[in-house]
């Protein structure tokens, strides 16, 4: 699951070494000639870190407009709001069915929840675009459920959340195929598949979305 974060945390390891190393072996070394090769290596690293935050989306457009915005709970509705409608809209084209709320409640929420509403939306996102790219006849619900116990400093956040799908069994497979595949971190913790008219199935099916904790604060690359 954290296949792309523990390759990208070895290369921050070995360069980290590299450094010391340097260090130990240019001591004594004039100043003028330790200045350019750490410089190199501090540029190697800076282009590493730029890599890590991309890979697991820390730095999110939205992480980035909610730092900069005076009323988050509004902002969060809007944007529920326009992502539905694209993705209503994406749906009815190819004719898949998708629940009306994208699995959030129409309270407007308090503006300490929402850094934790966006990153769910985000998640609830590409499960639905996955959705309907691979024509899902229906998803007929998204449902987030309750979080793991985590330490609230961890760096990762696991998000369950449960899917209630109804297609063809070629679909499906595509899917749960493309979801475990996705740039984002998706980990399928369980199925319950049944069989149902038309040669389609029902689905219910248990999805841990890992984010980064929208709670903490990384410096921004440069």
């Amino acid at each position: 699951l954290f296949i792309k974060g523990k390759l990208l945390d070895s290369q921050l390891k070995a360069k980290t070494g590299e450094i010391a190393t340097y260090r130990d072996t240019l001591k004594g070394l004039p100043m003028i000639d330790i200045t350019p090769i750490l410089m190199e290596r501090k540029i190697e690293l800076d282009s590493i870190y730029r890599d890590y935050i991309t890979h697991l989306g820390i730095h999110s457009e939205r992480g980035t407009v909610l730092r900069d915005i005076d009323r988050p709970a509004l902002y969060f509705k809007e944007e529920l709001h326009k992502v539905y409608k694209e993705l209503k809209a994406e749906s009815e084209n190819v004719g898949v069915k998708i629940p009306p709320t994208l699995g959030f409640d129409e309270r407007v929420p308090k503006d300490e929840e929402v850094p934790e509403l966006v990153a769910r939306l985000s998640i609830a996102e590409v499960l639905v675009k996955s959705a309907i790219a691979n024509k899902i006849i229906e998803l007929a619900g998204i449902e987030f459920l309750s979080e793991p116990n985590t330490n609230p400093q961890s760096l990762f956040r696991e998000i369950p959340i449960k899917l209630g799908l109804n297609s063809g069994m070629e679909s499906v497979i595509k899917f749960l195929d493309s979801v475990q595949k996705h740039g984002q971190f998706f980990a399928i913790k369980s199925l319950n598949i049944k069989s149902a008219t038309g040669g389609k199935v029902d689905l219910e099916v248990l999805v841990s979305g890992i984010i980064f904790n929208p709670h903490l604060t990384l410096p921004l690359p440069t």
